[in-house]
């Protein structure tokens, strides 16, 4: 499968989408389709702002993000974001996560390699 198929079949198949945002992430026209898609699927989206000043951005990686949870890995620790991510999965109806940290079983990875 090209790598745009591939993102598109693992999108639809999500139940939620986690979108790590950085500079390097608005830039990536893969990213840009793959926030997309996931918007225009109706697919839960929870932001998680990896550099410090991207909690408000304009253009199309803003219309996105409004309305949706941000937790800011740039200004909370990581367990405490770690702690709010889980958090809002188990509100969003995925199953209860515990404290322990997240098995490969829990969380499929689909990242941008030159992220």
């Amino acid at each position: 499968d090209s790598t745009l198929e591939l993102v598109s079949k693992t999108i639809e198949a999500s139940y939620c989408v986690l979108l790590c945002i950085n500079e390097k992430y608005r830039q990536s026209v893969l990213n840009q389709a793959e926030a997309q898609l996931a918007f225009r699927l109706g697919k839960p989206i929870i932001c998680l702002i990896m550099q410090s000043g991207y909690e408000n951005l304009k253009g199309w990686l803003g219309e996105i993000m409004k309305s949706r949870k941000l937790i800011n890995y740039s200004k909370f620790t990581f367990e405490d974001s770690l702690k709010q991510l889980k958090s809002e999965l188990n509100v969003l109806g995925n199953k209860k996560l515990d404290d322990k940290p997240l098995s490969a079983n829990q969380i499929k990875l689909n990242a941008d390699p030159d992220m």
